[in-house]
């Protein structure tokens, strides 16, 4: 079953978006990374007197960068698929 035009250029606007969104993503990580590390200075992450909750935050912070690379990735993978299955 062939595509039409509006399948074929769907499929290429939203790897124009995925690729927008994943430029955004590796963009905005070093603004990220000084803000984890702003972060993890005030609540003074590397020493051993944490109490349960600090080390939560201090985790939570860690995990952070990752957390958000991973969900602006998946957006913009959403979008392609979604124009796939659009196109179809």
């Amino acid at each position: 079953m062939a595509m039409n035009n509006k399948g074929q250029v769907g499929i290429i606007w939203g790897i124009m978006i995925f690729l927008f969104i994943m430029v955004l993503a590796l963009t905005l990580q070093p603004s990220m990374r000084s803000i984890i590390t702003g972060a993890r200075t005030d609540l003074s992450c590397g020493t051993d007197d944490l109490t349960t909750g600090e080390a939560f935050s201090c985790v939570f912070i860690d995990v952070l960068q990752f957390v958000f690379l991973i969900v602006l990735l998946m957006g913009g993978l959403a979008l392609v698929i979604s124009n796939l299955n659009a196109g179809v």
